[in-house]
């Protein structure tokens, strides 16, 4: 059962990566964190530390980005443990809809650019939002505007604004609101949270041939801006994107990447299917905690790694047959799992493999074997060899996980068959080590061990 269980893990793995060829990754930028007691010249205060955060999904090159979408199975949501910061003249939930204009015309104290929206693509009426570290023309905000240059918030915005002038083709995409109510990001709201089971936002202009396409953002990136949110509390987010990928499939193929994992795989007719994939991308703050696949502790729903896999077991896939010229010797940390189709016996039988790559120096001449004991060492190592052909200039030689021979001892001819010898280990340091037996006949033979 726990063979199948790896194997089907294993699969998971691949098929998650596999899944996620469209969706990249959600980035979540710092656009500017506020100063202490900022105040706008409209009387509207920005609290202290206030970040204004700007979330873009990245996209394989070509992907189209449809809609933000929520439905009663997959809702949407965006969330802070203090209010939106809306600017009382802005009034617009949609990045788009915001006139960019008011980004000049406001020199001095003024948040007007710090208004909280959702979008496909711009951040205002004639600029698609791209990240700071992208931008290459400079900033139309006015230095004035900026209270404070905070580290954490990467370039000023005085620097870079993280616009870039849309171009005809751009500002031919219609980017609508469908059902959802954007009330939370309205000025005369003091909504924290977003939550809807509505679709959002969508975004379509008419191509060539006259069919309707999704957003693609103007560089080869294509990371596309979601949103703008800014806000004093602790930002945290669940979106559901629909995608079209032109180069999936003859016609194309039509994604929902949703951060819930229920009703996942293909949806509708085959006319007009639909593929649901759940992603963990899709949710902020990212999760931490062990992101390697092969310790017990594995949290597939980790993004980022902590370092926790080094407190758990790892997963040790082999052949724990001891007959095996591959045998993995059990080991007091860690979990194996057996695969008796991964076992190795001789040059025909190795499961249609070279058996010098499987088991290197393997020897051929069947009248000598080399036996160990115990295979978790913690001092004394014994060690017994059977050499039919009682050769002579024989030799033993123990090589750490790096490759480095750490002990050689020669070994004088007998009158017998079976040679029995002891070592002492208590001075090696902990880990894996391959102990050798070399013959004059270029006999070899090979064991592992693991020394405590």
């Amino acid at each position: 059962m726990k063979k199948e269980y790896i194997f089907i893990t294993v699969i998971l793995i691949f098929s998650h990566i596999i899944a996620s060829a469209q969706l990249k990754d959600i980035l979540v930028e710092k656009y500017y964190i506020s100063a202490e007691h900022d105040t706008d010249f409209a009387g509207m205060i920005l609290p202290s530390n206030s970040v204004t955060y700007r979330i873009f999904a990245e996209l394989e090159p070509e992907v189209e980005l449809n809609s933000l979408f929520a439905d009663a199975d997959h809702p949407l949501s965006i969330e802070s443990t203090e209010i939106f910061f809306n600017h009382r003249f802005a009034k617009k939930s949609l990045g788009k809809n915001f006139n960019s204009d008011f980004l000049q015309a406001f020199t001095t104290n003024s948040y007007y650019h710090l208004d909280s929206w959702l979008t496909i693509g711009f951040a205002t009426d004639k600029h698609i939002g791209i990240p700071k570290t992208f931008d290459t023309d400079g900033s139309i905000i006015p230095e004035s505007l900026v209270q404070v240059k905070h580290e954490d918030a990467g370039i000023p915005i005085s620097e870079n604004d993280g616009l870039a002038l849309a171009d005809s083709s751009m500002l031919a995409y219609t980017i609508e609101n469908t059902n959802a109510i954007l009330t939370p990001f309205l000025f005369d709201s003091v909504g924290k949270n977003f939550i809807t089971t509505e679709p959002v936002v969508y975004a379509f202009k008419e191509n060539e041939s006259g069919k309707k396409v999704g957003f693609i953002a103007p560089h080869a990136s294509n990371i596309v801006l979601l949103g703008q949110i800014t806000t004093n509390g602790e930002l945290s987010f669940q979106l559901n994107l629909d995608l079209f990928d032109p180069n999936n499939g003859p016609i194309g193929t039509r994604y929902r990447y949703v951060s819930k994992d229920t009703l996942t795989g293909t949806q509708g007719s085959a006319d007009n299917a639909i593929n649901v994939v759940y992603s963990n991308k899709l949710k902020f703050p990212k999760k931490t905690g062990c992101t390697n696949p092969y310790f017990t502790c594995f949290d597939s729903e980790a993004i980022v790694d902590d370092g926790s896999c080094t407190s758990c077991d790892s997963i040790i896939l082999g052949c724990l047959d001891p007959n095996a010229c591959n045998y993995l010797s059990e080991i007091s940390r860690g979990v194996n799992y057996s695969f008796p189709e991964l076992c190795c016996y001789g040059p025909d039988n190795c499961g249609n493999r070279d058996i010098n790559k499987v088991c290197p120096g393997y020897n051929m001449n069947t009248g000598s074997t080399l036996n160990i004991f115990p295979s978790i060492v913690t001092n004394e190592l014994n060690v017994e060899i059977y050499n039919s052909y009682n050769a002579s200039n024989e030799e033993l030689v123990i090589i750490n996980s790096f490759g480095v021979i750490v002990l050689k001892k020669n070994i004088n001819s007998t009158d017998s068959d079976t040679k029995t010898l002891s070592f002492d280990l208590s001075t090696l340091n902990k880990g894996f080590y391959l102990i050798k037996y070399n013959s004059k006949g270029n006999n070899s033979l090979m064991q592992r061990f693991a020394k405590l």
